[in-house]
């Protein structure tokens, strides 16, 4: 009897346990289930921005994924930690009902979890803000400023739960989040972001398949890498870059083709020597072998006659480049060197031009000196009248000229250590020369 009911008792504990178990493994793969849908696979770039035509090349679902607060139209009640997703026809289809849902330009469509906590239905009005995405880390040096907000307003189109995507979240966790779902398209614009996403969906489980398929379909575009001539002295190729600084791993690739030569461009906060300063200007740093035979020199810096004009310089003075460098995070370090004028370039030359100097985010899309945000500090005052006349005149034109092996002992970073690199244009087919390049590139290269 004693052998029979302790039997009986691991039986009865046993059988509840598994009971227990299998409960529980429905339960997560229920939750599972509904917070990925048909979703098997999926590529998310973070602050890697690519081309909606990539994802579409690969047959999957393009998404802009973000992070944002919403709040009620009428005030008094804000959600933050808000999951921001623009979406299109695309991603509905991977839900665990697959039912279509169109959102307009000035609309969203908000899940049930916001809906409780904003005490919002549909026709309501909402005020949905995020941080405008930057294509650059905004930990990097010179990456614009921290704080763009968006704020959109737009009605509710519709409440949806769980069957219908509510639920989706790619983190693996148990708590539906607080999820606000906006046009693809007017996202994109919102944000600056036209044609780009930052995440793809697919119900392909096969990895390596979408993986070769992306290889196969990539562009320079999917790097935030692009393609220019460049006029000057000598007909050139140059390859620059949306992220200011290029990815080593990239220009170690680029910098295969024959006669290819790196170049970085720099705004330092000053240019003083014993008869004058120049506040914020851009030096760029080239090979040596490159500035020896285009410039004359290899020692030094090479200063443009604006600047000798502006501080009565001549060749054999000494000045000083101050300029910021980042440290841990986004900690701020002034630092400075000194350089011996090698050579003085007449404005007319050539090679004295603004196509050195990438786009700086804050700095290359504003009309006024005075009116900059590099996401560094800046003293206004200290920009003159004829400091604005040279942007109006030069733009974004070089005042100096050192070696590469000196600007990336100064600037280089841990995001890069070149803005640029050119290669000679002997007649190639834009297209084609694309191609080439893009074929020694791989995109799990840079994550």
């Amino acid at each position: 009897l004693g052998l029979c009911f302790g039997a009986f008792l691991a039986a009865v504990v046993l059988s509840g346990s598994l009971l227990v178990g299998d409960s529980v493994r429905g339960s997560l793969r229920k939750v599972a289930e509904a917070r990925l849908g048909r979703v098997a696979a999926g590529v998310v770039g973070g602050d890697r921005w690519f081309t909606q035509g990539l994802a579409e090349a690969a047959g999957a679902a393009p998404v802009i994924l973000a992070d944002g607060a919403v709040s009620a139209g009428a005030g008094g009640v804000r959600v933050n930690a808000v999951q921001v997703l623009g979406v299109n026809e695309a991603f509905w289809k991977l839900s665990p009902s697959a039912a279509m849902i169109e959102i307009a330009k000035n609309e969203v469509v908000i899940n049930d979890a916001l809906a409780r906590r904003l005490a919002a239905k549909e026709g309501d009005m909402i005020i949905v803000r995020l941080e405008r995405p930057s294509a650059i880390s905004r930990d990097a040096p010179l990456s614009g400023s921290t704080n763009e907000e968006v704020s959109l307003r737009r009605t509710v189109a519709r409440v949806i739960t769980a069957d219908d995507f509510g639920a989706f979240q790619l983190a693996a966790s148990q708590r539906v989040p607080e999820s606000v779902f906006l046009n693809l398209q007017d996202l994109q614009g919102q944000v600056e972001m036209e044609g780009k996403v930052n995440a793809l969906l697919t119900d392909t489980a096969d990895t390596s398949a979408m993986q070769a398929v992306l290889e196969e379909k990539k562009g320079l575009a999917d790097f935030a890498l692009k393609l220019q001539r460049v006029t000057g002295d000598a007909k050139e190729w140059q390859v620059a870059t949306d992220r200011v600084f290029l990815d080593e791993v990239l220009s170690a690739d680029l910098q295969k083709r024959a006669g290819s030569y790196g170049v970085l461009t720099y705004l330092v906060n000053g240019i003083t020597s014993a008869t004058g300063g120049t506040p914020y200007s851009m030096v760029a740093a080239v090979e040596a072998s490159v500035l020896k035979e285009r410039f004359g020199t290899a020692e030094g810096v090479v200063i443009s006659q604006w600047l000798a004009e502006d501080q009565k310089l001549k060749v054999g003075d000494e000045l000083s480049l101050k300029y910021f460098v980042v440290g841990l995070g986004r900690e701020l370090k002034d630092e400075s060197a000194g350089f011996r004028v090698a050579g003085i370039l007449p404005m007319d030359r050539p090679v004295l031009n603004k196509t050195w100097t990438p786009e700086f985010p804050g700095v290359s899309d504003v009309d006024n000196c005075r009116d900059w945000d590099p996401g560094i500090p800046m003293d206004n005052k200290a920009i003159r009248d004829q400091d604005e006349k040279y942007w109006d005149d030069y733009g974004s034109t070089p005042k100096g000229f050192i070696t590469l092996e000196a600007g990336q002992k100064l600037w280089g970073n841990r995001f890069g250590k070149l803005t640029s690199i050119r290669f000679p244009d002997t007649g190639e087919d834009e297209a084609k020369l694309t191609a080439d390049l893009v074929s020694g590139l791989r995109l799990e290269h840079i994550g």
